[in-house]
């Protein structure tokens, strides 16, 4: 990646049924031709002719979802965190720009336990950022890393951190290993191959529906490189993942919502003959998604 970093951009709000949501900017970057050939090492020139194509310069962003229900506020991922310097976390900047603080989410939701999705569970001291919410986690994701052989091969950091991010939540945490419900109208999706217990999100309210893809694919341009893989713990799992993943979007006219597309990262995936194309929604302040 580049090391020139951009500010954050000021939070998206938008209603999904009778739901309140927001999408919350934890970090945002420009990308180059360089960082497309070092993601996509095994790939580079079909990817950077993909690239090239672009009108726009292609914004790699973290896009964290807040969704308020009629009794609680969920937040699904929670970024950086402090824990690289190059490049920090920026959510609870991007919380307060939307007036809303740390204490009063009720429900953390984690996708996968890369670090730029965990990273903002604890705050710069270690201590919990969240110390009202229930952790919720996907079960395999949790049996797989936690596993002491697996945390015997990671650098000491690492492995660290991840004991004790887990264990300042343990007498909150809620591992799920089925698509049952995290909250009403919040559920898990299997999204696996991108890592060991990887999971998209669905959220629905008043037949109003998002998918959050989170990890299942980077960046639009590989809408139609559903085989290139490059993050990928299981690649050929996340590889099925994908066409089935978007297969669904697209039958079901989904919107969806890229936790690194560019911010906001909301849009559809819509079809013009053989190709994929991504659409982003353009959201009016305080407007309403519908059925």
């Amino acid at each position: 990646m580049t090391q020139l970093k951009e500010a954050p951009i000021d939070v998206v709000r938008f209603r999904l049924g009778d739901f309140s949501c927001v999408v919350l900017c934890d970090g945002n970057e420009t990308l180059t031709e360089n960082d497309v050939t070092s993601m996509f090492t095994e790939d580079a020139e079909r990817m950077l002719a993909a690239f090239r194509t672009l009108d726009t310069p292609l914004g790699f962003s973290r896009n964290i979802l807040l969704v308020e229900t009629a009794a609680k506020r969920v937040l699904i991922d929670t970024g950086n965190g402090q824990g690289d310097p190059a490049d920090p976390g920026h959510l609870l900047d991007s919380l307060r720009t939307a007036n809303i603080t740390p204490e009063s989410i009720d429900t953390v939701v984690i996708s996968h336990f890369d670090g730029d999705h965990i990273g903002g569970l604890l705050d710069s001291t270690g201590q919990p950022t969240f110390v009202n919410a229930r952790l919720v986690a996907p079960k395999p994701e949790h049996d797989y890393w936690m596993r002491e052989d697996v945390l015997a091969e990671m650098d000491e950091e690492t492995a660290t951190g991840l004991r004790q991010t887990f264990a300042a939540y343990a007498s909150r945490l809620t591992l799920l290993d089925s698509p049952a419900d995290i909250e009403p109208g919040i559920r898990y999706v299997p999204a696996l191959g991108h890592s060991p217990g990887h999971q998209a999100v669905s959220i629905e309210s008043q037949g109003a529906r998002l998918l959050h893809l989170v990890d299942t694919l980077h960046m639009p341009i590989q809408l139609n490189a559903l085989d290139v893989s490059a993050f990928d713990f299981q690649p050929d799992l996340a590889i099925d993942t994908r066409r089935a993943i978007l297969a669904r979007t697209e039958f079901e006219n989904l919107l969806v919502l890229g936790y690194h597309f560019p911010f906001p990262g909301l849009g559809h995936v819509k079809r013009t003959g053989d190709l994929l194309a991504w659409e982003p929604y353009l959201i009016p302040t305080h407007s309403t998604i519908k059925p």
